[in-house]
């Protein structure tokens, strides 16, 4: 996803990037890597940020994106609450795209209980906020992993996407709603329509070229 993005130059004057994996992401990590972003970015800026790995809910509803270090027991310590990562997107200058690639890890709210992933993108990408959400689910299906990909399934859409096949228009530019079409028809495609996407784009960032 980093190598993708980091050949935008004809697009942007310049990428500046921070990549967290494995031991390096984790809650403390991330949440200052969010921190960063709030400090660098302008309001000219394009920021597109992905979390990939595991989220749950408590017995509240509210969910946690699950870092490296997470720990069921010290969800507050060890996890990535959706409020720090509401305000943090929120405090984030310019447009903000972020792609969550997050299966459920099971709930605290006992088997078969399932996160709320379109209240999610909806609570954080409402019509009037500059924040685009692409989800590897609506929460109605499972996030699919590829052992053939070594991924999930979205995250790989997103990237063939990134890199030419969501040139619909074969113009050269890679819009958000082009991306949007693409990621959920491939999605559908791979997963036998077991696979839906959750995809929310603000009417006031919708002409926004990715790449």
């Amino acid at each position: 996803f980093h190598r993708v993005l980091a050949t935008q130059t004809k697009l942007y004057s310049k990428v500046e990037s921070r990549v967290l994996t494995d031991a390096k992401a984790t809650a403390g990590d991330i949440l200052d890597a969010l921190d960063w972003l709030k400090e660098i970015t302008t309001p000219e800026d394009t920021t597109l940020i992905l979390l990939a790995g595991h989220g749950e809910s408590d017995a509240q509803g509210r969910y946690t994106f699950c870092a490296h270090d997470y720990d069921r027991a010290r969800r507050l310590r060890t996890g990535v609450g959706f409020e720090d990562i509401k305000l943090a997107l929120g405090a984030t200058k310019g447009e903000v795209v972020l792609f969550l690639d997050a299966c459920s890890a099971g709930s605290s709210l006992g088997a078969g209980s399932k996160v709320d992933v379109s209240g999610l993108v909806n609570n954080l990408s409402d019509s009037d906020s500059n924040i685009v959400v692409f989800a590897s689910s609506d929460g109605r299906t499972p996030s699919l992993e590829s052992d053939y990909l070594k991924q999930g399934l979205f995250t790989h859409c997103v990237k063939e996407g990134l890199t030419g096949k969501a040139d619909l228009l074969r113009n050269d530019r890679i819009t958000l709603s082009a991306l949007q079409t693409y990621v959920d028809d491939a999605m559908r495609k791979l997963s036998d329509d077991q696979h839906i996407p959750g995809i929310n784009i603000p009417k006031m960032v919708r002409s926004l070229a990715l790449g």
